[in-house]
């Protein structure tokens, strides 16, 4: 019987694994653009801390950014980034030489 509750075990840990997996494939499909920012902001955030280079963290912000971003809260964050993204590029000011 040992046996057969560590192989339950095993399998709970790859329920989990499995469950994580399907969400971030839910996240890549639904939010690209939210999952683009969020790896941009974790490498910022990696410089200056390491706390935020967790990679539980980073699910669990994925995770809320998703949920966020679906109930139209961080809309406006995005068009945001999607403006400083264009003024950062030098192909949006043809005055330049």
């Amino acid at each position: 019987m040992r046996t057969f509750h560590t192989h339950r075990k095993s399998n709970s840990r790859q329920t989990a694994l499995t469950f994580h997996n399907l969400s971030y494939a839910i996240c890549v499909c639904k939010g690209y653009l939210v999952m683009r920012q969020l790896g941009q902001l974790e490498m910022r955030q990696s410089r200056l801390s390491t706390h935020w280079s967790k990679p539980t963290l980073g699910a669990r912000m994925t995770i809320f950014s998703l949920v966020e971003t679906m109930s139209g809260r961080s809309r406006h964050v995005l068009y945001d980034h999607h403006v400083a993204e264009r003024v950062a590029s030098p192909r949006s000011h043809p005055e330049d030489p």
